[in-house]
């Protein structure tokens, strides 16, 4: 199993053949991806595309330790118009903005952060969580571990993710390479990730929520490109999928 705390001459190993190939945050680049919304009925309710650009800068808000992402939501509005957020409280002020303002209260572009590090091992992103994503706040953030490179299997338990006033994660990866591929032209290594990701509380009114908060994540990942597919699915039967299809240089 993957620690954050690991014999420092094995991370400086795995982190110099890593950072050699791995340039994500220093290659300005559009990721575009397809992106669904799908409800817990299995109907799809929105189609769209989402962009993720890299800018080459530090992150406002951790200019000291994590670089920027910018998300740039183009919504499918036609789909939108049938989306009910699983959160009750949301979904009323969604309601009283549209009443208000006769149309409906959208982020079309947003910054997170994401990092290398050089220090514990790891690769890792804010998931999109703007409009209807929101409940990805609530689900594992997309991390691959360098040891997976070496090793071709590894695990990583993850436990300091918390929600003020309710608990904290428990969030298990497995990571497994599973073999080369075509993908954009390139012939790349691909590497599954499999989270589990479940809220522990000890608060008897959170079990009420436990299908908001209890949720998996299907990836892909590779050297070339991170993360070409991130597929979430909730215990309510909520699932939101993203699949890269296009790589743009934005210099």
């Amino acid at each position: 199993m993957t620690k954050f705390i690991i014999g420092l001459g094995f991370i400086l190993t795995i982190f110099t053949a890593f950072s050699q190939n791995f340039k994500y945050f220093e290659t300005k680049r559009d990721y575009i991806y397809n992106a669904l919304y799908i409800d817990s009925i299995g109907d799809t309710i929105t189609n769209e595309t989402l962009i993720i650009r890299i800018p080459d800068k530090r992150w406002i808000f951790q200019p000291w330790k994590q670089k920027s992402l910018i998300y740039i939501y183009e919504t499918d509005i036609k789909g939108y118009k049938n989306y009910i957020d699983p959160n009750a409280i949301y979904q009323e002020m969604n309601e009283d903005y549209f009443k208000k303002h006769g149309e409906f209260r959208l982020v079309q572009k947003s910054t997170s952060g994401g990092l290398v590090s050089k220090r514990n091992g790891y690769f890792y992103m804010h998931p999109p969580r703007q409009n209807q994503y929101s409940m990805l706040f609530n689900a594992a953030h997309p991390i691959f571990v360098y040891s997976a490179l070496e090793n071709k299997n590894d695990t990583l338990s993850v436990t300091n993710q918390k929600v003020y006033g309710k608990g904290y994660f428990k969030q298990e990866y497995i990571y497994e390479s599973i073999g080369n591929d075509k993908f954009l032209g390139d012939s790349i290594t691909i590497y599954q990730v499999k989270v589990s990701s479940d809220l522990i509380s000890k608060k008897k009114y959170v079990l009420e929520e436990v299908d908001f908060y209890s949720s998996t994540l299907e990836a892909l990942f590779c050297m070339e490109y991170g993360f070409i597919k991130m597929h979430y699915k909730f215990k309510s039967g909520v699932r939101i999928e993203f699949d890269l299809v296009e790589v743009v240089e934005n210099d």
